[in-house]
């Protein structure tokens, strides 16, 4: 089955595409619906912001420092730093700046490029939720 979308960009049976990801499942028992579930990811500039490091920007905008960010996404700073690293390789700017303060010792905030890419991520990431809920319906026959 394809699913049309072009918002999704996904095929059903091939779930590798550029905006996402769909697989789709089915329980044990046969009389059980078919069910996708969907990841999404953008392409910013030249980096690439899914849920994970999507997560770590807002707790880092939340909360002024990695190392608390870190915490509260459930990952160790070094995986946050790397992340932090990556998005900031950006030729187009970095997404994370170090400031003075901050909890644990030092601060972080996102610079306007940074907030940009989480509203970005933010606002497409509730269509593609709205439309993952469409798809399933579909697949469940509603």
């Amino acid at each position: 089955m394809i699913v049309t979308d072009p918002l999704l960009c996904a095929l059903v049976d091939s779930p590798q595409e550029s905006a996402g990801d769909v697989v789709k499942t089915r329980a044990a028992d046969p009389g059980t619906p078919i069910q996708a579930r969907f990841r999404m990811w953008i392409v910013w500039g030249r980096i690439t912001i899914g849920r994970g490091r999507a997560d770590l920007l807002d707790a880092i905008a939340r909360m002024g420092s990695i190392s608390a960010a870190a915490r509260t996404v459930g990952i160790s700073y070094r995986a946050a730093w790397n992340w932090v690293e990556g998005l900031n390789a950006d030729p187009d700017g970095p997404l994370v700046e170090a400031t003075p303060g901050g909890r644990g010792g030092g601060g972080a905030q996102l610079t306007a490029r940074g907030k940009q890419a989480l509203a970005a991520w933010q606002k497409a990431q509730a269509l593609f939720e709205a439309r993952a809920v469409e798809v399933n319906d579909k697949l469940d026959g509603s």
